[in-house]
C-alpha cells in the first residue's frame, strides 16, 4: 500500500510541476501536504472538529505552521488532518 501511495504522490507532483497543468483542486495540495507530514514523521495529535472550530487564533496559527501551511484557513486544516488520518490508517492500519 505504501508503494502505491508513493506512486500516486510522485505522479501528482509531476503533474503539478508541469506548467501546462491547470485546474487542479486545493484537495490535491492538501493530500500532498498530509503525505509529506507522514513522510517527514511529523507527529500530530488527534483533534475533533469541535476543538478546531473553537481554537484561538494563536492555536490556529501554530497548527497551520505545524502543517506547513502558508495560510491558516480552518477548512484547509480540517482537510489536511482528515487526509493525514486516512493515510495513516492506510499505511499502518491504525492511528495512535
Amino acid at each position: 500500500m505504501i508503494l502505491i501511495i508513493k506512486n500516486i504522490y510522485d505522479n501528482l507532483f509531476e503533474l503539478l510541476k508541469n506548467k501546462k497543468t491547470v485546474g487542479h483542486t486545493t484537495n490535491i495540495i492538501e493530500w500532498m501536504i498530509a503525505y509529506n507530514l507522514i513522510k517527514n514523521n511529523v507527529n500530530i495529535r488527534k483533534y475533533t472538529i469541535y476543538e478546531i472550530d473553537n481554537m484561538k487564533q494563536k492555536e490556529i496559527d501554530d497548527l497551520s505552521k505545524l502543517l506547513t501551511m502558508n495560510s491558516n484557513n480552518i477548512e484547509n486544516i480540517k482537510n489536511i488532518l482528515s487526509f493525514y488520518i486516512n493515510l495513516m490508517i492506510m499505511n499502518f492500519g491504525k492511528i495512535s
